[in-house]
């Protein structure tokens, strides 16, 4: 989970309501498990909170008809700003990319 599931999230939980008493509900739930979410697993996390933020924003703009089309933007742009921090990764890091070997008398390694 991360940042893209967070948003996949926060997109279900507006798909199915526009009231504004279960969307503060959403936005509860999400912001209850962050915290969880980040001592468990970073991405988690990150997702769980993305969720929570999208989910209030749809919530701020209820008003005006909701925002639904900033989830889409969201996520072209998390999506657009992988691709530089893959290849820059990459590039600082080209040892990132080898397949590690476990060492010999480590589990796993046959």
């Amino acid at each position: 989970m991360g940042t893209g599931d967070g948003i996949a999230l926060a997109g279900l939980a507006v798909l199915f309501s526009h009231s504004a008493w279960v969307l503060i509900g959403w936005s509860v739930l999400f912001g209850f498990f962050a915290p969880v979410g980040l001592k468990r697993n970073y991405a988690l996390g990150v997702g769980l909170v993305t969720a929570m933020v999208m989910v209030l924003l749809d919530l701020a703009l209820l008003h005006q008809g909701e925002d639904r089309p900033l989830l889409w933007t969201r996520l072209v742009d998390t999506s657009l700003s992988c691709i530089p921090a893959l290849a820059g990764t990459a590039l600082a890091y080209p040892e990132i990319l080898k397949r590690s070997s476990p060492a010999p008398g480590r589990p796993g390694s046959g």
